[in-house]
């Protein structure tokens, strides 16, 4: 039911942006308070930059390399990585154990 509110009022602000009403009269004119379709706006928004970001992180057509090096590690070696994770942008994730 949750999701199903979610997508209705998103739909409303995709109505309101097509209306080119202000926020406060597009709300009164679906019965909700300013405060509250304010808040979908927003909402909405934030969802749009979330996805954006997920985009751009989006994997490259580099592959990700993992090397392990558990296997060469000593156990009086502990200040090396065992597990290096190299991502298509130069990120690189150390993780050790």
């Amino acid at each position: 039911m949750k999701e199903s509110k979610t997508e209705a009022m998103f739909a409303k602000v995709s109505e309101w942006k097509q209306s080119g009403k202000s926020v406060r009269e597009f709300a009164a004119s679906t019965g909700l308070t300013k405060s509250t379709f304010g808040y979908w706006v927003r909402k909405k928004r934030e969802m749009s930059k979330k996805k954006a970001s997920f985009v751009e992180l989006a994997p490259s057509s580099k592959p990700m390399q993992i090397h392990d090096s558990f296997t060469e590690t000593r156990l009086s070696d502990r200040h090396q990585a065992s597990i290096v994770i190299t991502f298509a942008s130069g990120m690189t994730v150390q993780i050790y154990g």
